[in-house]
């Protein structure tokens, strides 16, 4: 029994897969209507019915990916975008993984492996991780001592040869075993290398069935949007020819049909010499009885907005807004805008997340012996321009002003929240030496000023019971400091 048998018989599947039906042939319930013919053997749109489409093939997605723009843009925008602002390594082992991930040219492979993957359906960056053990053993990671190399190795040339068939395991369906089979050069041997030392990526979500039927990979994400680009290119391919037949010339003789079996070669001839000589700056000579020329036009009106309609299609399959995909925005009802930016960069940042860190965070872990507590943070995809960038500095500075009038924070611990962090010139320990300063004069205007005594007020002529005399606790209690606003300054760890 075949490992894809073994899958179906837990999931309790069939490995055959009959053609489907007609669904006027399958359908059991719909809306009939007699008098219009709606849901009847009559109706044309009850014969439709969804089926599988054929798998693009190999030498087909090259032909997609190295000569139409638009598909090569649906591959490989969404890698670009991922590593285009960078990212950033925290924690004390974080200069060290840094290092080692320049060196090997990290993240341009991964980029490339991810790109490959999306075009063929999977590809893999083959780690060289030096730990003593053979390449088809697992990976020791507490003997790890350096990665010596990452290639980039795409589905074509990496075949799954074994599979984790336990299904309480957490890979369960998963390859364990790979053979590399070595695309170029002399060395034509296979090598087998097991999965612990790849970073794998996809194409296309595959449930585990599918997986077994793709020899271990998924689907390139072009084979969705296939047929949509398709259609968009023969929609331009189309225009194309509309705007050479826009205005045809045509040349009437009179009785043509006889004169072209008499003197088939002199009529030919004749309507050769008009056509050549007919300019906007020459003239026509006809004969008045028997010949005429005029020019027939082609209706272009409607068409750039139908090929607008296209290109919102073809953004919508690929997922991508149409500022991105096409480099402008259509003008019109459809037209995207900053949602669609938005929602762009919200998918690349949880492409990020979902793709990257965990390649990322596995060769840190790798390089570190599986010590690695740091972070990785991506940068914002978007970077706001002089203005927006001036207008939230204006805020900020409102927010550290009010801070500081209330007491909340002096100026110099707003200086070291805001500045002492960048390239200017700042002196932080002497900020900090005046900070500790203030808090050490109000402590002591707090707890070392002298008790002042009680003073009772003199009888007045107000009548028999006047009000009672305020008062007078410690200094610092009772007489708020003037530099303080009215409150107790207290100490603030920054």
């Amino acid at each position: 029994m075949s490992l894809l048998d073994r899958v179906l018989a837990v999931f309790g599947g069939d490995t055959s897969a009959p053609a489907l039906q007609p669904l006027a042939d399958r359908r059991a319930d719909a809306w009939v209507n007699g008098f219009t013919g709606f849901g009847t053997a009559r109706d044309k749109v009850a014969g439709s019915y969804f089926d599988w489409t054929v798998i693009l093939s190999s030498a087909e997605l090259e032909a997609l990916f190295y000569n139409d723009d638009v598909a090569a843009k649906i591959v490989g925008k969404l890698p670009f975008e991922m590593f285009r602002r960078g990212y950033e390594l925290e924690g004390h082992q974080a200069e060290r993984c840094a290092d080692s991930i320049e060196e090997l040219g990290l993240d341009r492979k991964i980029r490339q492996a991810i790109t490959w993957a999306r075009l063929y359906g999977g590809a893999a960056v083959v780690l060289g991780i030096m730990d003593g053990q053979e390449m088809d053993k697992p990976v020791n990671v507490e003997s790890v001592q350096k990665i010596a190399f990452a290639n980039v190795i795409d589905r074509r040339y990496l075949v799954p040869l074994r599979y984790y068939s336990d299904p309480t395991q957490s890979k369960f369906g998963e390859p364990e075993i790979y053979t590399l089979v070595v695309p170029v050069g002399m060395n034509q041997n296979n090598v087998l290398i097991h999965e612990s030392r790849l970073l794998r990526f996809d194409g296309t979500e595959v449930d585990v069935v599918n997986r077994q039927r793709n020899a271990g990979w998924s689907y390139s994400v072009l084979q969705r949007v296939y047929d949509t680009i398709q259609k968009f290119g023969n929609a331009f391919s189309a225009a194309s020819q509309l705007t050479v037949d826009a205005g045809q010339a045509v040349f009437s003789m009179k009785g043509w049909i006889t004169a072209v079996g008499a003197n088939a070669g002199a009529n030919a001839a004749r309507m050769t010499m008009v056509d050549q000589q007919r300019s906007s700056g020459r003239a026509i000579v006809l004969d008045t009885d028997k010949e005429s020329f005029r020019r027939e036009g082609v209706q272009l009106s409607g068409l750039p907005d139908l090929l607008d309609r296209f290109m919102v299609r073809v953004a919508g399959a690929a997922e991508m807004p149409v500022s991105i995909l096409f480099g402008q925005a259509p003008a019109g009802m459809n037209a995207t805008g900053e949602s669609d930016l938005t929602q762009w960069y919200d998918s690349v940042a949880a492409a990020q997340l979902d793709t990257v860190l965990p390649a990322l965070t596995r060769v840190c872990n790798l390089l570190t012996k599986g010590q690695w507590d740091g972070e990785i943070e991506f940068k914002s995809l978007r970077e706001p321009d002089d203005k927006k960038r001036a207008d939230v500095d204006y805020v900020n500075a409102q927010t550290w002003a009010i801070y500081i009038a209330n007491n909340v924070l002096s100026a110099e611990e707003v200086k070291l929240e805001e500045f002492g962090d960048i390239p200017i010139e700042v002196d932080v320990e002497a900020l900090q030496a005046i900070i500790e300063a203030e808090n050490d004069a109000a402590e002591m205007m707090n707890y070392a000023a002298p008790q002042l005594p009680i003073v009772a007020s003199a009888p007045t002529s107000e009548g028999p019971n006047p009000a009672p005399a305020e008062t007078l606790g410690t200094a610092g209690a009772a007489q708020p400091n003037a530099a303080s606003g009215g409150q107790t300054p207290t100490s603030r760890n920054r």
